[in-house]
């Protein structure tokens, strides 16, 4: 968060972090407000495949082809959901993708809830249908690209060791795309 967006962004993820405990008086539309300001992209998901090798395979090294499936961003909006590019707030969760729901369950006490804006799916985003793109019809992603990786085990390589492949794993908007990783197994040798 620091180095995307700065020490301003910090301070105010924290004071909304704190807020609610601390009895501030901060009313929510601020609180969204910071939210908008301060966009965030998450990390998204790794993948993990287990890869069942032997000790053979560990002690000369190997090569082994995958087909793996992923979704990716759309092509023809780029990930936008729109022909225009241009999409509104949504008007049920006020563009934060997040509602709050109370209710009372005892005198002078109130509980509140928090979950995803069934509207806009938790993206806080409106697209009207005359302007959602044709290709993934405003869902942002296309699924399924289908894939071959090819990977190298080394030699002298041990169980559990990782063998990451960087930023292949899904994509979806406002993500940092995840990594596939496969994870060394040992298979049971014939002789044992």
């Amino acid at each position: 968060m620091y180095d995307q967006y700065g020490e301003d962004a910090v301070k105010d993820l924290i004071s909304e972090i704190i807020s609610p405990f601390s009895g501030s008086n901060d009313d929510c539309s601020s609180i969204e407000g910071r939210r908008k300001k301060w966009r965030r992209k998450w990390q998204g998901e790794d993948l993990v495949h287990y890869l069942k090798v032997s000790l053979e395979d560990l002690c000369n090294g190997i090569s082994k082809k995958f087909l793996v499936s992923r979704n990716i961003l759309c092509s023809n909006c780029n990930g936008k959901g729109t022909k225009s590019d241009a999409s509104m707030e949504c008007h049920a969760c006020e563009g934060s993708g997040m509602k709050v729901s109370e209710r009372q369950i005892g005198p002078c006490m109130i509980q509140q809830s928090q979950h995803c804006c069934n509207e806009c799916k938790g993206t806080g985003e409106f697209i009207s249908d005359d302007d959602r793109c044709v290709s993934c019809n405003g869902g942002k992603v296309v699924v399924m690209e289908k894939k071959v990786l090819e990977v190298h085990v080394e030699k002298g390589m041990q169980i559990g060791q990782k063998i990451i492949f960087p930023g292949e794993a899904d994509e979806s908007p406002n993500t940092i795309t995840g990594d596939i990783v496969f994870v060394l197994q040992q298979k049971d040798h014939p002789q044992s």
